[in-house]
């Protein structure tokens, strides 16, 4: 069969998408405007009710906005309302131009997931959540995940502790640059921030604690194996078992805290 048959689904959707966020440049398409400080943008009651659970309820449910052909969100930042916007039709917005207040990218984006936990929009929270990952791994800053971590739990409920478990893993992941003791790595700012934002630090130490990353001189312990007494730093497995290998006596153990009689605190 000839390729002028074939129908390739995907490309199908994404070009639809590509023609659907084209007409928000025909305003007399467009059937309301959303103006945000100095941002205002054209767009379509159906495309914002789709994706978002808060729109569909201020267009049908009788709200100011509902007859309204203009709808105001004062109390936003215009770039995060733009990445909203540009998300409702693309599934994708640019996070890599120039910051915004002096914000970087991961800053941006724990905005971006605020932004979409208020107006309901939970593929915009994923998005952001993998876009905040991205740029973890790509471009750390400490000042710029301070600034994350402080609109994170100060700004979003996030009842699904789905972007605090991303900050936690971010954290972790980051630990030498964030917690080191040299200062060569060591942010000011992200001191202040862990000092301004104690649920935080509280956060952190949980999930230390549970995962058993809580520092290598906290997790030594002497070798099992009788007669060697060799010093070892264990490590804890997801079921919260200890398991260690001693390169002394070429022994490996795996088995509870209480068997070794140290303490873990298993997920």
């Amino acid at each position: 069969m000839g390729s002028e048959y074939t129908f390739h689904h995907r490309v199908e959707q994404a070009a639809f998408c590509n023609r659907m966020a084209n007409l928000r440049l025909n305003d007399a398409l467009c059937d309301i405007k959303i103006r945000c400080q100095s941002f205002e943008a054209a767009a379509h009651r159906h495309v914002l009710a789709a994706q978002s659970d808060w729109f569909l309820k201020a267009f049908t449910n009788g709200f100011a906005e509902t007859g309204a052909k203009e709808i105001v969100l004062q109390d936003d930042e215009p770039s995060v309302i733009e990445a909203l916007l540009h998300f409702c039709y693309k599934f994708e917005y640019c996070d890599t131009g120039e910051p915004a207040d002096g914000r970087g990218p991961m800053a941006f984006n724990v905005h971006v997931f605020a932004a979409a936990e208020k107006y309901l929009i939970e593929p915009l929270q994923r998005f952001a959540l993998n876009r905040l990952r991205y740029h973890s791994r790509i471009n750390f800053n400490a000042e710029d995940f301070a600034k994350a971590i402080e609109h994170a739990y100060t700004a979003t409920s996030d009842p699904k502790t789905l972007l605090r478990r991303m900050i936690m893993k971010i954290s972790f992941d980051e630990v030498d640059q964030l917690f080191s003791t040299n200062g060569r790595h060591k942010s000011a700012i992200f001191d202040a921030v862990a000092d301004r934002v104690p649920s935080y630090a509280a956060d952190l130490m949980r999930a230390a604690q549970r995962t058993g990353r809580i520092g290598e001189e906290n997790r030594q312990m002497l070798c099992p194996t009788s007669g060697c007494y060799n010093n070892l730093y264990y490590d804890v497995t997801s079921d919260g078992k200890v398991d260690i290998f001693c390169e002394k006596c070429n022994t490996h153990h795996c088995g509870t805290a209480e068997q070794y009689g140290v303490v873990t605190y298993p997920e």
